[in-house]
C-alpha cells in the first residue's frame, strides 16, 4: 500500500491505526500474503486433451494387457510356475511339481460364455432408445454410452445420477469392444429443442 500510494510505511501504518481506533475500519493481524504470478502461458487446451485421452488409452490397454497376461497364465498347458518365471525373464531348471497343471497335466479352461442375443439387439430395444431420445450429455459420446451400459461408473454418470437408472449396466455380461461397436453404429438423433 505504502509503494502504491508513494508513501513512507510509517505513515501508512499510522493512518490505518487512527482509522481503527475511531473504529471506521477493523484491523487484524495475519500472516504475509505472498503474490505470485504465473509466468507460464495458458495451456494449449486442445493439445492438453488430447494428451490426457492418450494418456487414458494407453492406461486402459495396460489394463487390459495385465487381465489377459492372468488369463494366459491361469490357461497355460505347461507349467504355470515356470511361465510365471519366465515372464520375469527367469527360468526354472525344470517344472515346478506343484502347479495346477503339473499336478492334473491338464490346461485349465475357462467355460464358454452363456449364448446371449447380439448387442445390437439390446441397443434397439424401447428403453434404450427412450433414454437416447433424451440425449443425457454424460451419454452423448458412443464411449459413454458403453460404459453406462456395461455397467462401468465415470464421474459423468455419478453426477448425472445415471448410475441409479435400470439400463446401468443392461450389458454387463457382453465384452466392452462389442457394446462400444454397438454404440458407435447407432444413429445420432437430432438435438431436442429444449
Amino acid at each position: 500500500m505504502a509503494a502504491s500510494l508513494g508513501q513512507p510505511r510509517e505513515r501508512v501504518v499510522r493512518a490505518v491505526t487512527w482509522l481503527s481506533e475511531q473504529g471506521l475500519v477493523e484491523v487484524r493481524a495475519s500472516d504475509v500474503r505472498q503474490r505470485y504470478a504465473r509466468r507460464v502461458p495458458a495451456p494449449d487446451l486442445g493439445a492438453l486433451a488430447a494428451e490426457l485421452s492418450a494418456r487414458f488409452a494407453r492406461r486402459e490397454a495396460g489394463e487390459i494387457g495385465r487381465v489377459r497376461d492372468m488369463a494366459a497364465l491361469v490357461t497355460h498347458a505347461g507349467c504355470q510356475t515356470a511361465f510365471l518365471v519366465r515372464h520375469f525373464r527367469e527360468e526354472l531348471p525344470g517344472p515346478c511339481g506343484h502347479c495346477t497343471f503339473c499336478e492334473t497335466g491338464e490346461a485349465t479352461a475357462f467355460p464358454p460364455p452363456p449364448p446371449r442375443p447380439p448387442v445390437a439387439s439390446l441397443l434397439a430395444t424401447p428403453e434404450v432408445t427412450a433414454l437416447l431420445s433424451d440425449r443425457p450429455p454424460a451419454l452423448l459420446h458412443p464411449r459413454k454410452l458403453a460404459l453406462f451400459l456395461c455397467g462401468l461408473s465415470s464421474p459423468a454418470l455419478v453426477r448425472a445420477r445415471l448410475t441409479r437408472h435400470p439400463l446401468f449396466g443392461a450389458a454387463a455380461g457382453y465384452p466392452f469392444a462389442q457394446v462400444m461397436e454397438g454404440c458407435a453404429a447407432l444413429p445420432t438423433p437430432p438435438p431436442t429443442p429444449r
